[in-house]
């Protein structure tokens, strides 16, 4: 008699109820996630507060002097952090550029910091996440009744037991894709506080290319949905032949066992292959698009300035730093996304696993079984094949 150990989402189409189900199996809990959402912005805020320490030093470079620090509401802060003799001495300005250069290395060293306790706190978690997961799936298919096993091919069933795995792997890169789009957000605040122009027209130019990099997101999401079913086949192949080996050699089958799985490998092969082909286009692509359109959309927002100077040169020069910087991030959330839609059709064909229908799974009684008083009397029993 077989049982089930835990009771199934509510048949859907959908994954939701599969990942609620995971969210309770696997134990977690909402600190689980705010830790690493608080070490994101921690990490955001250490690398905005040290580009925005690029703008003081702009700041002198254009003017020749830190004289301004006297009289800056964001910065005079920084001028506080000299003795008295240094900040009345002839160094001033010297002592000034590194301090300011020191401040910036301590926000890069904290960001790292943060950063590595993230990974490690992330790696820790999901490994149990992926314990529980793992078990919890794999006690749900042993509560299957035997005809769903005689009616199912064991690869394919131990591909989407294996599968499982992509829960964790969905949550990883939606974590990731928050964490860079708090680093982007904090970037262009900063940007913003450089130059509104320049800002809002590369804001439009990065817009723009969403929408013409959308047909190869498609694509992308396509390939995946063709790589998971290669994946599953190519499974399923293998374990099916060696689960029926014996028959395999009474009837001499092996070059023919040999060509079928050589066929579907191949054919995995090339979807991975294509998959390939089209992270290496991607990044490129991108990357290649968001330069000309930056540099594009910058130099007509300065044409646009009329009032524009050369001693803006500092802030214009601090503002292409900053939208440097935003570059990796940009590319990552583009990245992370693309995992997203990667992870999808694994978890849309896991789902299947937690539907009754066709599992023929025998339900546990609600009440307890205390041992037999007499015995066991039997009325009635009958016996017959199914339709097929």
């Amino acid at each position: 008699m077989h049982t089930d150990p835990s009771p199934p989402p509510a048949p859907s189409k959908g994954i939701s109820p599969l990942l609620r189900h995971y969210w309770r199996s696997a134990g977690a809990r909402p600190w689980h996630l705010f830790v690493p959402l608080a070490l994101a912005l921690g990490v955001a805020a250490a690398e905005g507060g040290s580009l925005a320490l690029l703008l003081p030093l702009s700041d002198a470079i254009a003017a020749t002097s830190f004289d301004f620090l006297r009289t800056s509401p964001a910065f005079g802060w920084v001028e506080a952090l000299l003795p008295d003799p240094a900040r009345n001495g002839p160094n001033r300005d010297a002592y000034l550029t590194l301090v300011i250069l020191g401040l910036i290395l301590t926000g890069r060293l904290v960001k790292l910091g943060l950063d590595y306790a993230r990974d490690l706190y992330l790696d820790a978690r999901n490994e149990r996440y992926n314990v529980r997961i793992r078990a919890g799936t794999f006690a749900r298919v042993l509560a299957f009744g035997r005809q769903y096993f005689d009616r199912q091919a064991l690869g394919r069933i131990d591909t989407e037991v294996g599968w499982s795995s992509s829960v964790v792997g969905l949550l990883r890169s939606a974590e990731e894709l928050l964490a860079k789009v708090l680093r982007l957000t904090v970037k262009v605040g900063l940007a913003l506080a450089i130059s509104i122009p320049l800002t809002l027209v590369t804001i439009v130019a990065f817009l723009a290319i969403q929408v013409l990099l959308r047909r190869l997101r498609s694509t992308a999401a396509a390939i995946a949905r063709e790589g998971a079913e290669a994946q599953r086949h190519m499974r399923t192949e293998i374990l099916d032949v060696l689960t029926t080996i014996p028959l395999v050699k009474a009837y001499s089958q092996e070059r023919q066992a040999a060509d079928s799985y050589r066929a579907i490998v191949r054919h995995a092969g090339d979807v991975e292959i294509r998959r390939r082909r089209l992270g290496h286009l991607t990044n490129p692509v991108e990357e290649g698009i968001i330069l000309l359109a930056v540099l594009g959309a910058q130099g007509l927002a300065l044409w646009w300035v009329a009032d524009f100077q050369p001693g803006d040169l500092g802030r214009v020069a601090a503002f292409l730093v900053v939208a440097q910087q935003c570059l990796p991030d940009f590319l990552e959330i583009s990245r992370f996304r693309l995992a997203i839609f990667e992870e999808i059709p694994r978890l849309e064909a896991l789902a299947t696993l937690f539907q009754d229908e066709d599992k023929y799974i025998v339900r546990a009684g609600d009440r307890e079984f205390r041992g037999l008083a007499r015995g066991i009397t039997v009325r009635g029993l009958t016996f017959g094949y199914g339709d097929e």
